[in-house]
């Protein structure tokens, strides 16, 4: 069971959508959610959606499965991200990596060949028979996804079970190519939306001249 935790007590009632805290950068930062239990219900429907979608193998134009998948895949990361950077996660969250493959751009000049024809992962512009996998970090996979250049692609078992998919941001695309497993991708976010803050502590740095803040 989750709880809701010193972070996410009241500041105030009638603007809930505004709430402000102190940044020594600027001196204020908007804080972009107030309650991360509706956010973490959510992104726990959304791994669920994830998790269970089967694809067709077969065209069928009223076939929505394409859709919901790729509609979870983004909407997903969105939340996800967006929890972590309300500081409605520990911090350890924030630091996850996890084993990716990491297929790179076979083409010379990639950049000189129009965009719209380098929106799927074909095979003649990535060297997917020398896919290196390594630990690569979950916020960056989480910015390949919400800045995708490439068209989200789903691996598919032969049953319609997904088991992976692809994706490249604008500025990875020309570079290499990220292979992800849906089961560990589904893991990161499960530890999100289970993720509880137990203990929230902030002190002073002189030396750096701003408040360090911790979140376990």
């Amino acid at each position: 069971m989750q709880h809701r935790v010193l972070d996410e007590q009241p500041a105030s009632r009638h603007k809930q959508d505004e709430i402000l805290s102190v940044n020594p950068s600027n001196g204020i930062e908007r804080i972009t959610i107030f309650e991360s239990m509706p956010w973490k219900e959510e992104l726990h429907s959304l791994i669920d959606q994830l998790a269970s979608t089967t694809l067709s193998l077969e065209c069928d134009e009223d076939d929505k499965s394409d859709f919901i998948a790729e509609r979870a895949l983004i909407y997903s990361a969105f939340v996800a991200r967006l929890l972590i950077d309300a500081k409605k996660t520990t911090d350890p969250i924030s630091g996850h990596n996890i084993s990716v493959g990491v297929i790179s751009n076979k083409l010379e000049s990639p950049e000189h060949v129009q965009p719209l024809l380098r929106r799927f992962p074909e095979r003649d512009y990535y060297d997917f028979e020398n896919e290196v996998v390594q630990p690569v970090s979950c916020r960056r996979i989480l910015n390949q996804i919400i800045h995708s250049f490439i068209i989200p692609t789903f691996e598919v078992g032969e049953d319609g079970t997904i088991l992976g998919f692809f994706v490249a941001s604008d500025q990875s695309a020309n570079d290499k190519l990220y292979h992800v497993k849906l089961e560990s991708w589904i893991g990161y976010l499960e530890s999100i939306a289970n993720d509880d803050i137990t203990t929230m502590e902030a002190r002073f740095d002189q030396d750096k001249g701003k408040w360090i803040e911790t979140r376990r």
